[in-house]
């Protein structure tokens, strides 16, 4: 009977020390992924001065870069504001995007754009811009 106290006894002191123990011991650490730096980056998308609007604007990482895929809506007047784009490069892409059908053309063979995001920004996407550095002929 004696011998069960004691062991009460022990038991109830190291559930008490055991917390402090455990931080003494300097093996602390702290479980979870690494933060992945991301920005904020709104702008504008259009061709010519025209909007490209309705739809999504998509920020895939690229090249090394480490980060999630984020996406934004476009608002008809082509402006579009996303949070937490991955900081590095990204290529840029367009889904569901409302446009005239001479635009129809000219996105079906431009390459996706790819910018560096180096922290908040504000893009001006302009398409024509971009098809004319692809060296891809704009619609007329």
């Amino acid at each position: 009977m004696r011998a069960t106290g004691r062991r009460w006894a022990v038991a109830i002191v190291a559930a008490g020390l055991g917390p402090g123990l455990a931080s003494l011991g300097g093996c602390r650490e702290e479980l979870g992924p690494e933060p992945m730096p991301t920005a904020t980056v709104t702008g504008r998308i259009h061709v010519a001065g025209e909007p490209i609007g309705g739809g999504w604007v998509e920020f895939h990482p690229v090249e090394g870069t480490v980060g999630l895929s984020r996406s934004a809506p476009l608002a008809l007047d082509g402006t579009f504001r996303a949070d937490k784009v991955p900081i590095g490069r990204v290529v840029i892409h367009l889904e569901q995007t409302k446009v005239e059908p001479t635009f129809k053309e000219l996105l079906r063979r431009l390459p996706s754009p790819r910018r560096e995001i180096q922290g908040p920004c504000v893009l001006d996407l302009d398409l024509a811009e971009e098809a004319r550095r692809a060296r891809a002929r704009p619609p007329r």
